[in-house]
């Protein structure tokens, strides 16, 4: 009985030493809860691993309070510790860090360099662009590709130059596509009045076919970006890899070019449905210009679909009459009725009658708040649309009320509120809070959502609204233990662990896509799948988004994107960067992930730091490529570990 207790006061005594919990931190990370005396002693604690996730999670909460904490790891003596630590500094952006790390760098070993690099490029402060450009001549090629990357995020088009310069005497693969995207990214935003001609020529040479695809993809984009003539651009339409046709074709959209418009009507046929669908986004673009283009296309194209939609849609905006538009020949109702409420208005086609379906209501709900519908016919419709219990059909018709009507109309909004309970349709709550801003009305059910509503977007969009009418919002409530499928923090963390080593088998109607989860670096996102696979949630859904040279999308119940599995994932943020084939969780804002996943076609790092990374393919590259919209998941499977 002695040795007995002696030995429970040992794991007693091991127990506090080691200070608080994987599951402790997790609840608190979970909950969006800043507890100072945990974090402090977890910090302190003699795991290295618990100081790791203790770090991470300060990053996920983003405190600012967090900053001082996490500021005192930079010295920590294990490697993982630091690079949590400036992981969670960068998170929080706090502009006081900023001098630190600087100060530190010199002391970081190069891993640790790359992480602190990145993380002075999340502060956006232009006291750190110096200091990064610097390092994109370093020794170690990991610090180059941070420096580029952190230029981007720095959002400074001065340091092009520099940019240019560094890439001119890049002979490594991975810091040359950085250096390329960044370079993108920054002409994207403000694109320079004139580049000296030997920087068009370096993204010339980086477009030729020995490159790697991604970076023959970014460099495309990036002469678009540039701007000029866009000769090599044109000559990049005859490219034998579709992705790179629609990076031509991207970066061809201004100014409008006869040439590049006959090219785009015939690209409008191909085969490849993304080649098609930009073409016609290029020839959508040039706007009355390309009309006897569009007339062109039109005589080419399936009189119904997703691209007939937007060619008939680009035609009416373009002037077409109502003599050259025709409803599409289909016998699908929600595409005719989608039709007539997106296009008909343009050529003074204006529908007669409410839509049945709801793609068709979805339609009119979100027309009717345009200016081009007529005022009166518009809130008529919506005094109908807002009473439909979808969810996302009254969502829109109560963004548009709040765009069309008045005070009048301020009791159907509060009513489409408290109509629409549970996190399913907190959309229609979020909307109600938008709308009464936008109509500068105060009502009680704003200070009743923001103090109490279930759904923390929810309170947080009813708090911007009374601010945005002059009022204080009242103080938050304390934060609830996180619970999800019935498990609390220390379940999840338990369950988590049980998944370290799974792979999901999505076998899709294009083939099979093996996916390798990280339970470790995204408990709740890996956990909250991995059921929703086991009880067949996945199977029969569709890829209902595909963008070429980003990202496939797909997991949505309802089939359009706005579908959720009944609950909320808070955000699982990581330093894994989006790499092709990258598993993500879409979002509508922080913390509202769910069911839907997608899939990256190639590095993106605007994803990094902003959406959860939970998962990498790693069979099935090729079967990513092709889907399309419509596509089938056939079957979902857990593989056990």
């Amino acid at each position: 009985m002695m040795t007995r207790m002696l030995s429970l006061a040992l794991v007693c005594a091991v127990a506090l030493a080691s200070g608080p919990t994987e599951a402790e931190i997790a609840a608190a990370e979970l909950a969006r809860h800043f507890d100072e005396t945990l974090f402090k002693a977890a910090l302190a604690s003699p795991s290295g691993a618990v100081r790791r996730d203790a770090a991470r999670a300060l990053g996920r909460i983003r405190d600012p309070r967090g900053a001082a904490l996490l500021l005192a790891m930079l010295h920590d003596p294990a490697g993982p510790v630091r690079r949590a630590a400036l992981f969670g500094l960068g998170r929080i952006a706090s502009g006081d860090a900023l001098l630190p790390i600087r100060e530190a760098l010199g002391g970081l070993e190069a891993n640790d360099v790359a992480y602190a690099v990145e993380a002075m490029g999340r502060m956006r402060d232009p006291r750190a662009v110096s200091s990064i450009a610097s390092l994109l001549r370093a020794q170690e090629p990991q610090v180059r590709e941070a420096a580029a990357l952190a230029l981007f995020r720095q959002g400074d088009a001065t340091v092009l130059p520099e940019l240019f310069a560094a890439l001119a005497g890049e002979q490594l693969a991975e810091p040359r596509w950085r250096m390329i995207y960044a370079i993108w990214r920054l002409c994207r935003a403000q694109a320079p009045l004139a580049p000296p001609p030997a920087w068009r020529a370096q993204l010339d040479a980086s477009t030729g076919a020995q490159r790697a695809f991604h970076e023959r993809v970014f460099a495309t984009l990036a002469l678009g970006a540039l701007g000029g003539s866009g000769a090599r651009l044109v000559e990049l339409l005859a490219d034998p890899d579709p992705r790179v046709v629609v990076a031509a074709l991207r970066g061809l959209t201004r100014p409008f070019n006869p040439e590049v418009a006959r090219s785009a009507v015939a690209l409008a046929r191909s085969a490849d449905e993304l080649v098609a669908e930009t073409a016609v986004e290029y020839l959508a673009a040039g706007g009355k210009e390309a009309l006897p283009f569009l007339e062109e296309a039109a005589t080419l194209l399936p009189p119904a679909g997703r691209l007939r939609l937007a060619l008939d849609l680009a035609r009416a905006s373009a002037g077409a009459g109502s003599t050259a538009l025709a409803a599409p020949l289909s016998d699908d109702r929600a595409a005719t009725e989608e039709w007539s409420w997106r296009v008909g208005p343009y050529a003074g086609l204006l529908p007669d009658r409410i839509p049945e379906t709801v793609a068709g209501r979805a339609a009119a709900a979100e027309v009717c708040g345009e200016e081009r519908i007529p005022r009166d016919l518009a809130l008529r419709v919506l005094l109908q649309l807002v009473e439909v219990e979808d969810f996302v059909v009254r969502a829109t018709a109560v963004a548009s009320l709040g765009k069309r009507g008045d005070a009048s109309y301020v009791g159907l909004v509060t009513k489409a509120a408290a109509a629409s309970p549970g996190t399913s349709s907190m959309d229609v709550r979020i909307e109600a809070a938008k709308a009464l801003a936008a109509l500068k009305l105060h009502d009680p059910w704003l200070d009743a959502a923001a103090a109490g509503d279930p759904d923390a977007p929810v309170r947080t969009a009813a708090a911007q609204a009374l601010r945005s009418l002059g009022r204080t919002p009242p103080p938050p409530p304390t934060p609830a233990g996180y619970r999800l499928h019935g498990l609390d923090a220390a379940g999840i963390v338990r369950a988590a662990r049980g998944l370290r080593g799974a792979r999901v088998l999505l076998e899709t109607s294009r083939g099979a896509i093996e996916i390798a989860l990280f339970p470790d670096e995204a408990p709740a996102h890996c956990v909250g799948f991995a059921t929703l696979v086991r009880q067949g949630f996945y199977d029969g859904l569709t890829w209902h988004r595909v963008v070429a040279d980003f990202v496939i999308q797909g997991g949505c119940p309802r089939g359009d994107g706005s579908g959720g599995p009944g609950y909320l994932l808070p955000d699982e943020i990581g330093t894994r960067p989006y790499t092709r084939g990258t598993v993500g969780m879409p979002k509508s804002d922080d913390d509202t992930g769910g069911c839907q996943i997608f899939i990256t076609h190639l590095p993106t790092p605007h994803l990094d730091g902003r959406y959860s990374v939970f998962g990498q393919v790693v069979a099935g590259l090729a079967v990513v490529d092709r889907i399309r919209i419509g596509d089938r998941i056939v079957k979902a499977t857990l593989l056990a570990p």
